[in-house]
């Protein structure tokens, strides 16, 4: 997405297509960085491996409810 393509002329579709495009890179889109994972794959598989680590110790945790637009 290239700001030049809106020209700014209206921001309340500019930032509806900035929000669009960081919900898809963030959700979607692999980062090589993650192990070709999208940052929200990332993130589930962390939780997901502490639920186990803490299953084992006895620790209670809290659970992440996560919700998009």
């Amino acid at each position: 997405m290239y700001y030049e393509d809106y020209e700014l002329k209206d921001i309340y579709e500019f930032n509806k297509k900035m929000l669009q495009y960081m919900l898809w890179y963030n959700t979607e889109r692999p980062h090589h960085s993650l192990n070709k994972k999208s940052p929200l794959q990332y993130f589930c598989d962390i939780i997901n491996s502490n639920k186990s680590e803490f299953s084992q110790t006895g620790m209670t945790y809290t659970q992440i409810r996560l919700s998009f637009l």
